[in-house]
């Protein structure tokens, strides 16, 4: 095999390893089916000021990187006052009488609540990229790493400000994370005091980071195995 054939079979390699870094994309939408309920962790002191931080849960809240047991349903709580969901998701909370804006019944108590959820994926290094909303706000953890943090309570007194943190508009996250053939989320929302909404909304898309430099070196490769053909036909090169 001459040079030239050998730089072009070597970039092709190369044009084809990069394309399928980009090929282990997975989306990831919350729903009944996808998000179970672990449980409610208390808080202390007060109630929450606008703006003020949010208060110390009684208890440790619990991060998970496989599925506990004991877990409970949630329930599909359909399009709310507040916003559409996102993408195919959909709204979820523990109580079908939970809600993005509202919902008949006794208000949640004031506290914590965890959700996980799971899925699958080849083990890699990747990219996360997480649309969250939730009312009133919530942290998200992917594999025991924090994507999404708690935010302020907003003016409304309900969703988080939308600043920083998960709220009635949904922000985008994008981390980098490991994945394993088992992915956990970890979604504890935030329930302020005396209102009857609720709920947690997300959207998760896995990608390969971008092979930047990788697709240079190929293309590189194809430049220099073109020139070099061209110089031998010419005698340039023998």
């Amino acid at each position: 095999m001459n040079r030239p054939i050998r730089l072009s079979a070597l970039s092709a390699l190369l044009l084809a390893f990069a394309t399928a870094a980009f090929a282990g994309t997975i989306t990831f939408d919350s729903s009944a089916s996808t998000v179970y309920y672990v449980g409610y962790t208390g808080y202390t002191g007060s109630g929450v000021d606008v703006g003020a931080p949010l208060p110390a849960p009684s208890l440790p809240l619990m991060v998970y990187t496989s599925m506990p047991g004991g877990l409970l349903p949630t329930y599909d709580l359909g399009q709310g006052a507040w916003a559409a969901p996102i993408g195919g998701s959909s709204w979820v909370g523990d109580a079908a009488t939970d809600g993005p804006g509202g919902a008949a019944g006794a208000p949640p108590p004031q506290g914590y609540y965890t959700y996980v959820s799971s899925f699958a994926a080849s083990p890699s290094d990747a990219n996360v990229k997480l649309s969250v909303m939730a009312d009133d706000t919530a942290e998200v953890f992917l594999n025991g790493v924090l994507v999404a943090p708690f935010d302020a309570i907003g003016s409304d007194t309900r969703c988080a400000e939308g600043t920083t943190g998960p709220s009635c508009t949904y922000p985008y996250y994008t981390v980098p994370v490991t994945l394993g053939a088992n992915n956990v989320l970890t979604i504890i929302d935030y329930q302020a005091s005396g209102l009857d909404s609720a709920g947690i909304d997300f959207e998760l898309t896995t990608f390969t980071p971008e092979p930047g430099s990788l697709l240079l070196l190929a293309t590189g490769l194809f430049i220099l195995a073109g020139f070099t053909a061209k110089a031998r036909g010419n005698g340039l090169l023998r």
